[in-house]
């Protein structure tokens, strides 16, 4: 069953939390967009605001599709589940125009329905970890929403994907965002099937592996450093560490981990982006070729950062050619000898094939 709904106008405003008192704002619940048609870009719009930062839906109460006081994730969830399986209708004011008459109502406690659990990883100084994410439910899960926390002098996030089993047996979000643009932190959200033909949403499962998180290790991390990886609610919401089942917030049960520097950062040279243990304008070629050409990388990426800015781009071209030629910049060491990081770096290097003594 597919729903569609022509409504009337709507009035501006904007912010994520609903306001605690009912809101005075004329709206029509579920049109996110504002476009007087309640489809599936509502949902889309929202999960935009959310993660993409995309616009903010012109009244905010309109994307709170379950009023429940919050836009969040189970917003788009039950919206999708109303225009497409036959779940509910969003509460009033809708079909018609009006003003938000009810309180909120974010729940404030886990029900152990849903668990969230980090498993504890290690890897080299300058190297990288992979964090397992597990999750435990009672009940069907459509989607969730994580908010990890970690220490952003010490780790930086690379990546998050999919386990491959969890692949294979078909747990793999339809939609899925991991936004690291505070540092120190990682909110995840995803939203899994809701109208395959025999399956909707995660079914119930004890500590299945269901995500991978991928850490750069800081190059300068002493070995046997534990770095904490919490879940941690953002201080202006309620909590965004949830499940959602037909579409109503489930809090969930979290449990952390960590990740141990388990080994010293090798040395190298930097500048000797080609590895052949000196640092000369064929390693400048090398650095073009591999960003600008397709070229083989270097084993230790961490070579091309010649101005030490913690990225590798054409700034370390004409850095690392003004050093060799012009004498009017130095490359950052570990430079002219082979060493160790002196600063900390999050760009890999995971050998180094230089020749070091």
């Amino acid at each position: 069953m597919i729903r569609r709904w022509s409504l009337g106008a709507l009035v501006l405003a904007g912010w994520l939390i609903v306001p605690s008192a009912a809101s005075a704002q004329t709206f029509i619940r579920g049109d996110a967009n504002a476009d007087s048609v309640i489809n599936i870009a509502d949902p889309i719009f929202s999960l935009s605001y959310l993660y993409n930062a995309g616009a903010a839906p012109a009244v905010l109460d309109s994307a709170d599709t379950n009023d429940n006081g919050v836009i969040e994730i189970t917003d788009s969830v039950f919206m999708l589940l109303s225009l497409f399986t036959g779940g509910p209708l969003p509460p009033a004011p809708f079909p018609a125009a009006g003003v938000d008459t009810t309180p909120p109502n974010f729940p404030t406690t886990s029900t152990g329905e849903v668990k969230f659990r980090l498993e504890n990883a290690s890897g080299c100084g300058g190297g990288q970890a992979v964090v397992e994410v597990h999750i435990t439910n009672t009940v069907t899960i459509e989607a969730t929403n994580m908010r990890i926390t970690y220490d952003p002098n010490m780790l930086g996030f690379a990546e998050a994907n999919a386990d491959p089993i969890a692949v294979i047996l078909g747990d793999v979000p339809a939609f899925f965002s991991a936004d690291s643009g505070a540092a120190g932190v990682v909110t995840i959200g995803s939203i899994f099937s809701l109208i395959a033909p025999t399956v909707e949403g995660l079914q119930p499962q004890v500590d299945g592996h269901v995500y991978n998180l991928v850490f750069n290790i800081g190059s300068n991390v002493p070995m046997g450093t534990v770095v904490p990886i919490d879940f941690t609610d953002d201080p202006a919401a309620p909590n965004f560490n949830l499940g959602s089942n037909n579409g109503q917030v489930i809090l969930s049960e979290n449990t952390s981990g960590s990740i141990t520097s388990n080994c010293m950062s090798i040395e190298y040279l930097r500048g000797d982006h080609n590895e052949d243990g000196s640092v000369s304008v064929s390693d400048a070629v090398h650095l073009i070729e591999f960003l600008f050409l397709g070229g083989a990388p270097s084993n230790c990426p961490r070579t091309g950062d010649t101005n030490g800015s913690n990225q590798v781009d054409i700034a370390d071209v004409v850095h690392l050619l003004n050093a060799i030629f012009g004498g009017t910049t130095t490359i950052a060491p570990p430079f002219p000898t082979c060493g160790p990081d002196t600063v900390i770096s999050f760009i890999s290097c995971s050998q180094y094939n230089g020749n070091c003594p």
